[in-house]
């Protein structure tokens, strides 16, 4: 028997700016768990300048979260935004969707949070856009959710980052 959310003791909702407290929080752990910042800085930039660009982008459509409920308390997050280029002769819909800021608790995990978090995604980009391809960056931990929902490893993506050379 295949669990829903709701038997699993929490519901998916879409966030509204009344989640931003939470969201800013969890991106903030979900940094420092994956190492990206130090444990001993206190952040407080990056906490600004997160929750000033929520404040702006949630309501305006161009960051949209989801969040698992548990009785009114947040235990996992999820993030999208789009990216316009110009089209290409396999994909004329000239946009591309980024998943970000994938944290559960980690009491919350193994309970298929990400999992449902990731197919609302999915079934929102494929019927309330003309998306077609949607990409993220995943922790190794991670990667088997992103598989199941049929995610494919690629190895065409480079970065630089212009503070460093």
């Amino acid at each position: 028997m295949i669990r829903t959310p709701s038997q699993a003791g929490y519901t998916i909702r879409r966030a509204t700016v009344d989640d931003i407290d939470a969201l800013v929080q969890f991106r903030v752990a979900m940094q420092r768990e994956v190492g990206k910042t130090p444990l001993s800085d206190p952040m407080a930039e990056f906490t600004r300048a997160t929750r000033e660009y929520l404040l702006a982008a949630l309501p305006e459509g161009t960051f949209i979260a989801w969040v698992a409920d548990a009785g009114g308390a947040i235990v996992g997050t999820s993030g999208l935004i789009f990216f316009k280029r110009p089209p290409t002769a396999r994909d004329a819909a000239s946009s591309d969707a980024y998943i970000i800021n994938m944290y559960t608790v980690p009491e919350w995990r193994k309970r298929g949070i990400a999992g449902a978090l990731v197919d609302r995604i999915i079934t929102f980009v494929k019927t309330e856009t003309s998306t077609r391809r949607i990409f993220l960056r995943a922790e190794t931990e991670a990667r088997p959710v992103y598989e199941r929902a049929g995610f494919v490893a690629a190895t065409d993506v480079m970065d630089l980052y212009v503070d460093r050379i």
